[in-house]
């Protein structure tokens, strides 16, 4: 599994209270939602996706999914990052002065106003009868949300191989590397730093 960001164009980031009684708020994965087209293909998250991370996940928010830019986690001592899972999807609730002020000056005049959050699919299903082709991604691993300013929906190689490995084929995508007689040299460097990325992401957020 190789870890996926995902932008939605949610508009519901948003900036409650006064003074120190000031939390942000919003959703951070939205179910049941199709993104935009993806280059042939679309996705949705299936409701409750994300149920098993919730219970056993210590997940963070980062700014911008910089890793070097945290601001709160559920297992904070102090002002911890509130996840909720409704019907609409997974939502927040962030202690204000986890933030910065410049953060939130960028939040209040809308230039950052979107959420992302940063994944492994776990369980997924892809149907080639719907036009785009869907993918429906049934469960994840939720490590990360954050706010973000632009709600782009990229393609990803990522999704393209896990088509290619179902069998899916995705007209006008990128086609995925196909490995002929064994991984090259260049196949084994890439999935030596896609192991490295991954045990470096789980080390900094607690797995």
């Amino acid at each position: 599994m190789e870890l996926e960001r995902r932008h939605y164009d949610v508009d519901s980031l948003e900036i409650r209270g006064t003074g120190d009684s000031r939390v942000v708020r919003g959703l951070g994965v939205p179910y049941s939602r199709k993104s935009a087209d993806m280059g042939g293909w679309r996705e949705v998250i299936d409701p409750g996706a994300a149920t098993r991370s919730l219970a056993g996940n210590d997940m963070a928010m980062l700014w911008q999914h910089d890793q070097a830019q945290p601001i709160s986690r559920v297992g904070a001592t102090a002002r911890a990052l509130v996840l909720e899972e409704r019907k609409t999807g997974v939502w927040f609730e962030q202690d204000a002065a986890s933030f910065t002020e410049y953060q939130l000056d960028k939040m209040a005049d809308k230039v950052v106003h979107q959420m992302s959050f940063g994944f492994f699919a776990e369980e997924q299903e892809w149907d080639e009868a719907a036009n785009p082709v869907l993918r429906t991604v049934q469960q994840m691993n939720l490590l990360e949300i954050s706010p973000v300013t632009f709600p782009a929906y990229p393609s990803t190689k990522v999704a393209l191989r896990c088509a290619a490995a179902a069998g899916v084929t995705i007209m006008g995508s990128e086609p995925p590397e196909v490995v002929i007689g064994g991984p090259t040299v260049e196949d084994e460097h890439r999935m030596m730093r896609n192991r490295m990325e991954l045990a470096l992401a789980r080390v900094k957020l607690g797995h």
